[in-house]
């Protein structure tokens, strides 16, 4: 087993790129399966998992086998029953999503006072609400119909919007900023299992949402006329405007539009660090086990260097220029290795005037440690060695 010094020599550029991509994946599906049914059926994945491997480091080899078979069927049934989850994962990995971002709204304080006024105005004439306050998420994916609407902002217009007999009325609004984008959207109803009997169908539509999502959402009931948040899916009441503003001026990031960039790259990265810092060390984990244990072949052709030749000696007739190995090793120690800076080298220097046959070995070879030869081809060489014909000098010339 390598030590830590030698997955630093061997952590390159891409390296980085393979860790970083692995963990932008494991953070996306920890927010799909946050509050939804895939939760259970990661969960018992999990479970399956371990219990085979502890079959087999057990020497358990029936049981090892059975729990290992068991994995492409479930894979399979996964597959079948989760087909619209993943098909919603899959649009998430947007890759401009991931370089270019998406900033987080704000409410300005004069938008943030017209919003808790105006659904504690609805909640006093007991007429229902539904308001959603986007966040980091992208919400096309939960959103569904919806009517453009694109005005500023007021406790009229959201009292227009929601005031029966309005078209308008049963569905939600999505304000952002200082601005109403869109009103009349359905939302995904929740699946959990044991809600409140008092909860109707908007009080799973603000569960369900928040549970997929970092959206927040405003509910005003319209049977008992309270207003509550929702966030991660879960609900909490508030008792009047002031508490209400209170709560969102805590939770709604506070970074206004005009932020320096940088500024706003840094919260975006800190945004849910607990999350990331997890998914970073999952991936880190599977890299070191995965590049660094799995083992794997490589031929190489590589020079010969000849050495310590004698004076006045010179190689003859046919010499060999290279030889043809194959290194054992793990894929991050072979990725790692450069042709180039492997060499064989051969000293001449107890070499004898005439035939030398030469057998070759690992310790020819200058290896980075954690590689093993395997082959070798020649296995050996003849080298010729002869000394160096002196020419005559010129005939001495007669006066």
């Amino acid at each position: 087993m390598y030590d830590i010094l030698s997955y630093v020599r061997y952590f390159r550029w891409q390296s980085v790129l393979d860790v970083l991509l692995v963990a932008y994946l494991f953070y996306q599906c920890s927010l799909w399966v946050r509050g939804s049914r895939a939760l259970l059926a990661a969960g018992g994945l999990a479970v399956i998992g371990v219990i085979a491997f502890l079959a087999r480091w057990s020497g358990l080899i029936l049981s090892g086998w059975l729990f290992q078979s068991m994995w492409a069927v479930i894979w399979l049934i996964l597959i079948i029953v989760f087909q619209p989850e993943l098909r919603q994962i899959l649009e998430r990995f947007s890759l401009l999503e991931l370089i270019w971002g998406r900033r987080s709204t704000t409410l300005p304080g004069e938008t943030l006072a017209e919003v808790t006024e105006a659904v504690f105005e609805l909640a006093r004439e007991r007429i229902g609400a539904l308001i959603v306050l986007p966040q980091v998420d992208p919400l096309d994916l939960y959103l569904h119909d919806g009517v453009h609407v694109d005005a500023l902002i007021s406790r009229a217009v959201i009292r227009a919007l929601f005031q029966p007999p309005a078209p308008t009325h049963d569905g939600a609004v999505i304000i952002r900023g200082a601005r109403i984008e869109q009103a009349a959207c359905f939302l995904p109803m929740t699946t959990t299992a044991g809600l409140p009997a008092a909860y109707g169908a908007r009080h799973r539509a603000a569960i369900g949402l928040t549970e997929q999502c970092d959206a927040l959402c405003l509910l005003v009931s319209e049977e008992q006329g309270t207003v509550a948040l929702a966030r991660q899916g879960i609900l909490e009441s508030f008792p009047n405007p002031l508490r209400l503003r209170q709560g969102l001026e805590h939770i709604v990031p506070t970074i206004p539009d005009d932020t320096p960039a940088l500024l706003w790259y840094w919260r975006r990265l800190t945004y849910r660090l607990g999350a990331k810092a997890f998914a970073f060390g999952i991936a880190l984990g599977l890299w070191i086990a995965v590049a660094g244990q799995q083992s794997t072949e490589m031929a190489l052709t590589v020079p010969i260097e000849y050495q310590r030749i004698a004076g006045g000696t010179e190689l003859r007739g046919d010499i060999p220029t290279d030889v043809t190995i194959r290194l054992r090793g793990s894929q991050l120690a072979l990725s790692a290795l450069r042709a180039s800076s492997v060499r064989l080298r051969v000293s001449l220097e107890q070499a004898r005037e005439g035939l030398n046959y030469m057998t070759l070995t690992a310790r020819h070879l200058d290896l980075p440690p954690g590689l093993e030869l395997t082959d070798m081809r020649p296995a050996f060489l003849a080298i010729e060695v002869r000394k160096k014909e002196t020419l005559p000098g010129p005939m001495p010339t007669e006066e």
